[in-house]
């Protein structure tokens, strides 16, 4: 384990709460009043937050502390796994956000474009006969060779 220097600790105890890198969806627990209690052995372990077990959701944690300021855990979760009473930021990297807005995605506090509903209506399947005869490949044997 690696330990801040002196300026690092100073910079960390002056600056906001770090915001979660872009990756898995994070919760950030920096709240003065809540718990967490880790148990890491190896492959096996366990984490409580506030006495509630998070280890079925848990996938990976950050925990940064020295002797002189507060510890600061950011635990990353599956989110279809969790349930929480408290505020979480999610964090979508905006390579990840430009391409779900290409596909259609419209980011929470936005307007969908108008017409989005008919344009996707009237846009052809992609299991409709004509694409499927046009898409189908020659069918190959053991060889490798199309008959």
């Amino acid at each position: 384990m690696s330990y801040p220097t002196p300026k690092q600790r100073e910079r960390m105890q002056e600056a906001k709460p770090a915001t979660p890198p872009a990756g898995p969806a994070s919760a950030s627990i920096a709240n003065p009043g809540r718990t967490a209690r880790l148990h890491l052995n190896g492959p096996h372990g366990s984490v409580e937050v506030d006495g509630q077990d998070v280890s079925h959701a848990t996938v990976g944690l950050r925990l940064s502390a020295s002797v002189d300021m507060t510890p600061h855990l950011v635990l990353e979760l599956r989110l279809d796994e969790v349930t929480m009473d408290g505020q979480a930021q999610v964090i979508v990297p905006e390579g990840t956000a430009a391409a779900l807005v290409t596909l259609g995605w419209t980011p929470p506090g936005e307007q969908p474009p108008a017409g989005w509903l008919e344009a996707a209506l009237r846009a052809p399947s992609c299991a409709t006969p004509s694409r499927l005869r046009s898409a189908a490949s020659p069918a190959l044997t053991r060889d490798g060779l199309a008959h």
